[in-house]
């Protein structure tokens, strides 16, 4: 038992402060060779300044070409402070060098993960993004109705 006298604060250095999650089973399909988000992200709202968050996204992904030989799709997880621009923190290349004359396609499972330094108290989403490499080919995330899910834990420094 540990007992805390009114009116100070425990200070736990690297102990999980608080746990968000947000989730989506709807598709998202984009052929933009610029970022759009896929509709995957949860917001928290930092308890210190000094914390670190720890963000962690998994969600199912297809891109195709039709017809075509080569097919790539642009994956990142990026960071929104409130009143701010993205800040890209992560990305992955999702995709397919093996297609045939007729079609190329790539499905996967995704998992993308960072530690981020946001240094702030103001609420912050944190949310995944997507693209293609080229104009005719489509990047799709939680294809087939598949649940994704991205958790945000704030950890104390």
């Amino acid at each position: 038992t540990v007992l805390i006298p009114s009116g100070q604060t425990l200070h736990a250095p690297g102990h999980v402060i608080q746990v968000v999650e947000g989730s989506t089973n709807t598709p998202n399909s984009t052929s933009s060779t610029s970022a759009v988000n896929s509709g995957l992200d949860a917001t928290i709202t930092p308890l210190s300044a000094t914390s670190k968050i720890l963000v962690a996204a998994s969600f199912p992904h297809h891109c195709v070409e039709e017809p075509g030989t080569d097919v790539q799709a642009y994956l990142f997880l990026k960071r929104l402070i409130s009143g701010g621009s993205d800040t890209e923190l992560a990305g992955t290349i999702s995709g397919d060098h093996t297609g045939n004359a007729s079609r190329s396609d790539a499905w996967s499972s995704v998992h993308m993960q960072c530690l981020d330094s946001p240094a702030t108290t103001t609420s912050i989403t944190y949310r995944v993004q997507h693209r293609v490499g080229n104009g005719g080919w489509q990047s799709t995330c939680m294809v087939s109705n598949n649940r994704g899910s991205i958790t945000l834990m704030e950890i104390a420094q």
